[in-house]
């Protein structure tokens, strides 16, 4: 995460200064052509650690996997989406507690995951509860992906969890009412006709949703 930014960005500043340092030494030893092979042979790209490979591995498989279960069953979306809060959301809290981050928790995009936490688990088919998380989970949770550029990093478990957060509740959402239950999508239109403030027929419907 950002401690380890950190502690790549501080080796990479001591590698820039030992070779200024060297770069002083050996300059006027060297001719240009001399000084151009020594500065390529000297820099070298940093290698990875084992953590970064692993956390690479992992989100390749991650990526797969919700691909594979969106495809060929995406009925169990809501079911994947429940097990990574389970597993995700409390090493996230303490991991924001320990680096003194706990006001970000307090986010829409987290007050958004647990009303669907709580829909799914408690009011899986009252279509008040899902029309209101329909419209959360599907309008600025999933625009926040591209308004603040959230980006899937391989190699950092913080930006694929953060893109996670931000997608995988209107995915359940829309798993839940396409495919869990057929009928839902009719009684999301049905209480968004009723509870629509707009008059003026399916044009202002369909603007209104």
């Amino acid at each position: 995460g950002a401690r380890r930014r950190d502690q790549m960005a501080s080796q990479y500043r001591d590698r820039v200064t030992q070779l200024r340092k060297r770069w002083q030494v050996f300059r006027p030893r060297l001719r240009p052509a001399r000084a151009v092979r020594f500065l390529v042979k000297t820099v070298k790209p940093a290698t990875p650690t084992l953590q970064q490979k692993l956390t690479h591995t992992l989100g390749v498989i991650l990526v797969m996997l919700i691909c594979f279960i969106a495809g060929s069953a995406p009925q169990n979306l809501p079911l994947m989406y429940l097990i990574f809060c389970v597993c995700t959301i409390p090493c996230r809290t303490c991991y924001f507690f320990q680096r003194n981050w706990q006001f970000f928790l307090i986010d829409y995009c987290y007050f958004v995951n647990a009303m669907v936490v709580a829909f799914l688990l408690v009011a899986p088919n009252d279509p008040r509860v899902q029309a209101t998380v329909w419209s959360m989970a599907q309008g600025p949770v999933a625009g926040a992906i591209v308004v603040w550029r959230c980006s899937w990093v391989f190699g950092f478990a913080d930006h694929m969890v953060s893109v996670l957060i931000h997608i995988l509740p209107g995915l359940s959402v829309l798993a839940h009412v396409h495919f869990r239950r057929p009928h839902c999508a009719g009684e999301l239109l049905q209480f968004a006709c009723k509870a629509s403030p707009l008059e003026g027929g399916e044009a202002a419907v369909s603007f209104w949703m």
